[in-house]
């Protein structure tokens, strides 16, 4: 799971983040979506996010770079406002796995 604040910005995430994409929780905190996208969403991103919060919610797919620079497809939920007013949570899973959110 991840979790951003109203800017996009990451404010804290699992450590099953680590496990998809190879970054330790703590190094996320204070990057943004969109410095995770993979290179052609980049430009996307902001209206994207935009859209989400106006929504309340989105669910689908999206392809987020590893640490090691591999573009891995992930399947998300994620809900405005959840767990309070300002943050936001997408859980994650990988695109072939049918594990637990992460």
């Amino acid at each position: 799971m991840l979790v951003a604040d109203d800017d996009g910005a990451y404010v804290a995430a699992t450590s099953g983040v680590e496990a998809c994409l190879g970054y330790r929780p703590d190094s996320l905190v204070g990057m943004h979506v969109a410095d995770l996208a993979a290179a052609e969403l980049v430009d996307t991103t902001p209206a994207q996010w935009a859209a989400f919060l106006a929504d309340g919610r989105q669910d689908g797919w999206f392809r987020l770079q590893a640490i090691d620079g591999r573009i891995v497809r992930l399947r998300y939920q994620a809900r405005a406002h959840h767990p309070v007013p300002g943050y936001h949570m997408s859980r994650l899973w990988l695109e072939d796995s049918q594990e637990t959110a992460r």
